[in-house]
């Protein structure tokens, strides 16, 4: 049975509202730029291997921010599609690539999707030695969890339109972004028994950027 076209209407409809949001909320090249620019080694002769890239904005922002080995990775196909810059398809759980092999992983707001156990010794296993892995995140704090709060509340939405666009976008991944907040301490635990080395990280009032080390 075909769907009535009211339904088709509000389905597209519904989609388009998710993506407008997604647009506000997600993918704003100036404060990615800024973010990016904590790290030391943008501009180096070095592959950075961008975990999640989806349509390759981190890689575009590092782009013009002067960087100029990269290779996008990301289980979607479809996503690396919509990319100017080739990608590979694949799990962050069993990464394709050899031992030894990567200068540089960035995983940018996508460590909450995957299992870190699994992820990390990947990532671990295709670093050079010396070689770096690095992350921005969400933590859990009490500022957090007070913009979580009134994310989610919908009037909230009709005095402050970013928090609306906010809600619409989190609510395609609220059981990933919750079970990230819950493993938050397992990433540092994780990394620490893998054998790597923190050597730079900043933490605001509700995420963590750090750059870590193979030995």
């Amino acid at each position: 049975m075909k769907p009535r076209d009211g339904g088709q209407i509000q389905a597209t409809t519904e989609s388009e509202i998710w993506e407008e949001a997604y647009q506000k909320v997600r993918r704003s090249m100036g404060r990615r730029k800024q973010l990016l620019g904590f790290f030391d080694w943008i501009g180096e002769e070095k592959t950075v291997l961008d975990l999640g890239t989806g349509d390759g904005l981190d890689i575009q922002a590092l782009e013009e921010m002067g960087h100029k080995r990269f290779i996008g990775f990301d289980i979607s196909h479809n996503l690396l599609q919509d990319s100017p810059h080739k990608g590979v398809v694949g799990d962050a759980h069993k990464i394709p690539f050899r031992d030894g092999s990567i200068d540089i992983v960035l995983a940018n707001s996508v460590i909450h999707h995957f299992d870190f156990p699994r992820m990390a010794s990947e990532i671990v296993r295709i670093l050079k030695p010396g070689g770096l892995f690095c992350y921005l995140e969400q933590r859990p704090t009490l500022a957090r969890s007070i913009l979580d709060w009134f994310t989610m509340q919908k009037w909230v939405g009709t005095i402050i339109p970013y928090l609306k666009h906010r809600r619409i976008a989190l609510s395609e991944e609220i059981e990933d972004y919750a079970g990230g907040l819950e493993n938050y301490p397992n990433i540092e635990r994780k990394l620490l028994e893998l054998g790597m080395v923190l050597e730079r990280e900043k933490k605001s009032l509700v995420g963590v950027l750090a750059q870590w080390r193979k030995k």
